[in-house]
């Protein structure tokens, strides 16, 4: 049947009828909600995202660790770095230790410091009595000394190639717990390195691409340099503080009225408290977080909302962009009443015409 739409919150008289809107009421048995009237606290809540998130996973192959294994007898050693600590590039990660390396290290290093104690000894000789020429030797020894250091060189390198470097910048964000009991799971990460911009963007523009249910009745906030909200992601929780536009292309507006000086300031140069406009807003967390998650969710709580009209947010129905009620009337019929949604709080929608309090509506199924 085609169902009548009707206006009039907080008015007992019965407002001109709406044209006809056909939503579908099926008949069936439905919960119902009250209009009610009080005082409610708005909670703002979005989720921002962590800019510039980059993530390397190092991880060891089971070739890779049967070669080293065969070639070197190289056994895992020791892991150098925890959840949190910074890295460089080129830091090492992970080391293993080598029987093969470490008795080569050992013979080349031996022979380095007998060639040194010899050539200083030629040395001396020749200081001693001018007669005595040891060039020759001293050039030997001095091969000798070049060919040691080559060899270390090539031990090093290959203990790099071994061993888990840093090819990125950043901080640890994960350590298998294989390595820290001792042992190498081949294949599965076994150290990330995550690196980001330091900040966090609340990207607005995004809004309209989104569903209008979820976002149309949004309570209003500004944002300001310097303005605090609670954020959280799964056990994890945080505070975070508005900051100024790190890449100074958004504008910053003086919120005192006397320092209107219709000039555009960058909010790169923005101080605490200015209004920050533009789709994206910037956030840093407060504190020296060196864990950063990819994703927050951040709230806070809005000025109260005293005195109004509000009913179960699940008795409002979108149609065609327009928001709808099934108000049950006093003879027991159910007309699909249009209401004024002012935005949602909680579990409530605040109205702001088209209903009054003690209303009845149902909740469709």
């Amino acid at each position: 049947m085609s169902l009548l739409a009707t206006t009039g919150c907080g008015n007992s008289d019965m407002d001109p009828l709406c044209p006809p809107v056909d939503v579908s009421y099926t008949g069936q048995e439905r919960d119902t909600a009250i209009v009610e009237r009080g005082d409610l606290t708005p909670t703002f809540k979005a989720d921002i995202e962590l800019s510039g998130f980059e993530e390397m996973n190092y991880s060891i192959s089971e070739g890779k660790l049967a070669e080293i294994e065969m070639l070197y007898k190289a056994k895992f050693d020791e892991v150098l770095v925890s959840e949190g600590d910074r890295v460089s590039e080129g830091d090492t990660l992970l080391t293993f230790s080598s029987e093969v390396l470490e008795k080569k290290s050992k013979e080349w290093s031996s022979s380095k410091t007998t060639a040194s104690l010899r050539r200083e000894h030629y040395r001396n000789l020749q200081a001693l009595d001018e007669n005595y020429d040891y060039y020759d030797e001293i050039v030997d020894l001095n091969d000798e000394i070049t060919l040691a250091d080559e060899y270390a060189s090539d031990v090093a390198e290959t203990y790099d190639n071994m061993n888990l470097v840093a090819t990125n910048s950043g901080v640890v964000s994960f350590v298998n717990d294989s390595v820290k009991d001792g042992f190498i799971v081949t294949g599965a990460p076994i150290i990330k390195v995550s690196s980001d911009d330091g900040y966090y963007i609340l990207d607005q523009s995004d809004k309209p691409n989104m569903d209008k249910s979820k976002t149309m009745f949004d309570a209003d906030v500004e944002f300001h340099v310097g303005d605090r909200f609670d954020a959280k992601y799964a056990l994890s929780e945080y505070v975070v503080e508005v900051i100024a536009d790190p890449t100074g292309k958004s504008v910053a507006t003086p919120t005192d009225a006397a320092d209107d000086k219709e000039e555009t300031a960058s909010s790169g140069d923005a101080s605490k408290g200015e209004l920050v406009t533009g789709d994206k807003i910037y956030f840093k967390i407060v504190g020296d977080d060196r864990i950063k998650d990819k994703a927050l969710t951040i709230t806070k709580e809005l000025p109260e909302l005293k005195n109004v009209c509000y009913v179960d947010k699940r008795a409002v129905i979108i149609y065609e962009d327009e928001t709808y009620v099934y108000k049950e009337m006093e003879d027991g019929s159910i007309r699909a009443v249009k209401v004024d949604v002012d935005q949602m709080v909680g579990l409530y929608a605040v109205i702001n015409s088209g209903l009054e309090e003690g209303d009845t509506v149902s909740i469709p199924n």
